[in-house]
């Protein structure tokens, strides 16, 4: 459905085998952390601004994006039980999720869950 909104053809992912490693975090947390050690930000901030803020077809993405059919999307998403459960999983894990959603508030205009 969201990719239906968002003008993209339909998207199986591939099957993916997954190993477990002993970790105080999570793959995930880890794998952010190892990001953001080698990655240089500042310049994919200028290439950001350079290249995709002025790009016609990033503009209609974001447009959609913040538009009232994908709030519909948004809003259905955190209806779900799940929404709390992997929210409460990612706060768990050190994620600041009032600082994730205050930024997609920011971004996007998604409205901030009242309920957490």
């Amino acid at each position: 459905m969201v990719l239906q909104i968002l003008g993209q053809p339909p998207f199986t992912p591939p099957k993916v085998q997954h190993f477990r490693r002993p970790s105080p975090q999570s793959g995930l947390t880890d794998m952010i952390s190892d990001m953001l050690a080698v990655i240089p930000t500042a310049q994919i901030i200028d290439w950001y601004h350079k290249t995709c803020e002025p790009d016609p077809e990033f503009q209609e993405l974001m447009a959609k994006l913040k538009g009232e059919d994908f709030l519909k999307v948004v809003a259905r998403f955190r209806a779900d039980p799940a929404f709390s459960v992997m929210r409460s999983g990612l706060t768990d894990l050190g994620i600041d999720m009032v600082a994730v959603e205050a930024w997609l508030n920011r971004v996007f205009g998604w409205p901030i869950p009242s309920r957490f």
